[in-house]
């Protein structure tokens, strides 16, 4: 499967799909997805017969958002989909 993916059988269809994503580690951006998140998730879009949920993290900045974006990369814990304010880091694709 594909890093940060991860199946939940708990919708009333038989299963969903969880996203993750993880912000930028500012507080602010956090609050503005989470938000956006959980209006998507009350859509209770789907892909097929799996609802997609989409979770939401700040991606750690300890040492450096750098250094946790390439640890969760050496270590096969990488979110789906990461917002990137560093253009020289934003190059690469997660999944």
């Amino acid at each position: 499967g594909c890093a940060g993916l991860k199946k939940d059988n708990t919708s009333s269809t038989g299963e969903t799909v969880t996203v993750s994503f993880w912000t930028a580690p500012q507080k602010v951006q956090y609050d503005f997805w989470t938000s956006k998140a959980e209006a998507f998730n009350a859509t209770n879009t789907k892909v097929g017969d799996k609802v997609v949920k989409l979770e939401v993290q700040q991606m750690p900045e300890t040492p450096s958002s750098e250094a946790g974006i390439q640890n969760a990369l050496a270590t096969g814990t990488a979110p789906a989909i990461s917002e990137c304010n560093l253009s020289g880091l934003c190059v690469f694709p997660i999944i």
